[in-house]
């Protein structure tokens, strides 16, 4: 929806218009990821064909190994950053091992704008405006993993909305406006104005890297990082497209805390028209200032890729398989 006012505030000479305008849309993305199963969180590999390799067992130069009976895991060599990594997927909720979590991945997006412009007649060779305008856009996009999700689509798995996060982006500027007519043949009109283009994103909730149990070391690493480390599994990717898992975080703040990129422009611009005949020779000057400034944390608390590397029978074996790589990242 949208509403405009506008009208004097002092007859002849001062008039103002300002406009609001509201969008709303919420459209549903539907998707299918690969999770990890209930068993394959607490080391059973029973589900999957093909064996795991204990690393420990590795000999020779090919570093060959032995598989783990039963294609489970002891409880005691699963690393418990790992199980606490683990505890923040979301459930399956198709059978398989293989895009096993559909979800309707909802995709809320808000648009808000205003806009303001008041002009002035000091008399009738003097005139002068001034206008401002803002909007802003947020994104929701590819909340996925949203646990006992609620009528918006949000929802929290162990108290953290894992996959939850937000692009936005936002105009803002004014211009002021000055025209004068010197004689009737010379005219000045002078122009300066400001805008800001803001691009930033957000996850919807922090995150402390160090409740999942890193060392101190790694903690004192990870400085004032609040988010959750980024982890993946099978092909080398940024995206889930290759990955053997879905990686959690929130893909629209890129798997990390965001970025924040403002870009600012400043000009000004005088001008003068001077009328000859039929002809009009016009001369000015612009000056143009611009800056951006760019934020970025990164991967703050790491990055951290499995593939199977050491959980295969030996060097020479083919990586990524969907089992071994779990396993790896577990151990």
């Amino acid at each position: 929806f949208t509403t405009t006012v506008s009208g004097p505030i002092v007859k002849d000479r001062t008039f103002f218009m300002a406009s609001y305008e509201y969008l709303r849309d919420v459209q549903p993305e539907p998707a299918t990821y690969t999770v990890p199963t209930m068993l394959m969180r607490q080391g059973n590999f029973s589900e999957f064909g093909g064996p795991i390799f204990d690393p420990n067992s590795a000999s020779g130069s090919n570093n060959q190994r032995s598989p783990f009976a039963g294609n489970i895991i002891p409880s005691g060599r699963i690393n418990p950053i790992s199980a606490a990594y683990a505890a923040l997927f979301p459930e399956p909720n198709r059978p398989g091992t293989e895009a096993n979590y559909f979800t309707n991945q909802l995709r809320p997006y808000d648009y808000n704008a205003v806009l303001g412009r008041i002009d002035h007649n000091f008399n009738s060779d003097n005139k002068i405006f001034i206008n401002g305008y803002w909007n802003k856009r947020k994104e929701d996009r590819y909340n996925w993993a949203l646990g006992a999700a609620n009528s918006t689509g949000e929802g929290a798995i162990n108290g953290f909305e894992v996959t939850h996060g937000f692009d936005f982006r936002s105009n803002a500027g004014a211009t002021l406006g000055f025209t004068s007519t010197l004689s009737h043949t010379l005219l000045f009109d002078l122009r300066a104005s400001y805008s800001k283009f803001g691009e930033w994103r957000d996850p919807a909730q922090d995150f402390d890297p160090a409740s999942l149990g890193f060392a101190p070391a790694s903690v004192s690493a990870f400085g004032d990082y609040a988010y959750l480390p980024f982890f993946t599994f099978g092909s080398f990717s940024t995206t889930n497209q290759n990955s053997t898992f879905a990686s959690l975080g929130s893909q629209r703040s890129d798997w990390g805390q965001g970025f924040d990129r403002p870009f600012y422009t400043f000009s000004f611009a005088p001008t003068i028209t001077r009328l000859m005949g039929s002809h009009s020779f016009r001369a000015g000057y612009e000056l143009r200032y611009r800056r951006w400034d760019i934020t970025n944390s990164g991967y703050g608390a790491g990055r951290y890729h499995f593939n199977g590397s050491y959980t295969r029978a030996n060097n020479a074996a083919p990586l990524n398989d969907p089992a071994q790589t779990f396993a790896q990242f577990l151990l």
